[in-house]
């Protein structure tokens, strides 16, 4: 792995989305803004999820929007403001955890995150538009019971609902995904992840 110097200050929004604050993914989110402070450059926007309020059911698809709640149009805004979008969160049955999901499910709306051309006569066509293009994101993924090759080998690809489904879908490119891992991992190992988040954070990715 290659990381290249960067020194242009960066607008990053990292959101945590572990609904237990003290959980061993706080050991990533710590790393990066450590990263962060060090450099001086960047500004950054941080939203844990515990901290959240709001209904994550889509109660009827998107045949009737539900009004979003302040905390999704704050989500929101902090998308829209952002270069580089950072999502942390703990592999929880081979996805995000269901509130988090919820976020997405509310507020990547059409209109927001993507939409579709229409024809002549206003039909809609099947030709996607992407609406956030021009950002790149960054996924890491604590895997708390095996090591993300082992969870691969295992249950497969476990990142592909937040990077390809959700954020490639909506014009995020490009999506990078480091995952780390077990718990039981030892102190000298975490030390290293530590160290490489931090880097990431220096530099803004």
């Amino acid at each position: 792995m290659i990381i290249r110097r960067n020194k242009k200050p960066k607008k990053i929004f990292v959101f945590y989305g572990d609904p237990n604050i003290k959980s061993s993914t706080s050991m990533i989110l710590d790393s990066y803004l450590d990263g962060i402070k060090k450099t001086g450059i960047h500004t950054v926007r941080v939203t844990k999820l515990s901290e959240m309020d709001f209904n994550p059911v889509l109660e009827c698809g998107y045949h009737k929007i539900q009004e979003l709640e302040q905390d999704l149009v704050k989500f929101q805004d902090n998308i829209k403001w952002a270069d580089t979008l950072v999502f942390i969160y703990p592999n929880w049955w081979c996805a995000m955890p269901a509130k988090m999901k919820g976020i997405f499910d509310r507020s990547f709306l059409p209109g927001f995150a993507f939409k579709f051309k229409k024809d002549s006569d206003g039909n809609r066509t099947t030709t996607l538009v992407p609406m956030l293009k021009g950002k790149l994101a960054h996924i890491f993924i604590w895997c708390g019971s095996y090591s993300p090759s082992e969870t691969k080998r295992k249950m497969g690809d476990y990142s592909n609902e937040l990077a390809r489904g959700i954020l490639n879908f909506s014009g995020v490119s490009p999506v990078r995904v480091d995952s780390f891992g077990p718990s039981s991992s030892s102190d000298k190992k975490k030390e290293k992840w530590s160290k490489k988040i931090k880097k990431f954070g220096s530099l803004g990715i």
